[in-house]
């Protein structure tokens, strides 16, 4: 009877044992200890800082002169995060230099697709410094929200950059001459169009100016809703007849911006 009780004891031991042992291994596997806020936010700023990387990639391939970007707080936006961007120009006195428009345009081109993939930032703060590191431009500005995004530009292009070309091709220009139209792929699957114009009389620049940069927006914004071309940015740049710029003009149809310098042998000019 003792043998029996012995017996009996050692199995119920067992038994508890593998029990104990099997919810030891249970818990282990199925109830993970969760992050610590400290830990949270620490795996939220990775995920930043990495988009913030990329961001800087993309500039450096636009061979956009931006000398460093970073996030920092700021409470007057919503969410309370603004990308600070440190752009040199190369003007020597406290003008803009006739490429920093559209620099500047690209910058929030890029910044406001970084939201798409979960940049959390209200506003984006552009500084632009001249040759001897005096500040000419120092201004917020608002980022999009994603349902501010122009309709079309939801989804990669499916022409490619020839076929795009060719469809611009067939524009008429007033006053300036063609010299090419530049055709290349952002990085979130769109085009950007680059039209390269000269003209040789600054007296009909200033007459047909305006006509040529509305005919050009117009033709473009009709591709893109009849023939799918995605031309998210265009660029017209226009020089004298020794090369010097005249105008440098910047627009943004996925995310609603425009920009331009103009040289001062150019009258007012309305191009919004």
């Amino acid at each position: 009877m003792k043998n029996i009780y012995l017996t009996i004891s050692v199995i119920l031991f067992l038994v508890i044992v593998t029990v104990l042992s099997c919810f030891s291994i249970y818990k282990g596997f199925a109830v993970a200890a969760p992050l610590s806020q400290n830990s949270r936010l620490a795996a939220t700023n990775l995920n930043q800082q990495a988009i913030i990387d990329d961001i800087m990639l993309s500039f450096k391939n636009y061979s956009i002169p931006v000398q460093s970007i970073k996030i920092e707080s700021d409470k007057r936006w919503n969410p309370p995060f603004v990308v600070s961007c440190n752009l040199q120009s190369s003007s020597q006195d406290g003008d803009i230099a006739a490429s920093d428009p559209i620099f500047l345009n690209i910058v929030g081109h890029e910044i406001n697709w970084a939201k798409e993939k979960g940049l959390k930032v209200g506003a984006i703060h552009e500084i632009v410094l001249n040759t001897a590191g005096k500040t000419i431009i120092n201004e917020f500005q608002a980022t999009n929200e994603l349902n501010e995004i122009a309709s079309g530009f939801n989804q990669p292009s499916t022409k490619d950059n020839n076929a795009v070309n060719s469809l611009l091709s067939n524009i008429q220009f007033q006053g300036v001459v063609l010299d090419d139209i530049n055709i290349t792929l952002t990085d979130d699957g769109q085009h950007r169009a680059v039209f390269n114009l000269r003209t040789s009389s600054i007296t009909i620049m200033n007459t047909d100016f305006a006509k040529v940069v509305k005919n050009i927006r117009t033709v473009i914004v009709d591709l893109n809703q009849n023939q799918g071309s995605q031309i998210a940015i265009y660029e017209i740049r226009i020089l004298d007849e020794k090369g010097n710029p005249l105008l440098n003009y910047s627009s943004d149809l996925k995310f609603g911006s425009s920009c331009w310098w103009q040289s001062e042998s150019l009258g007012k000019l309305d191009l919004k």
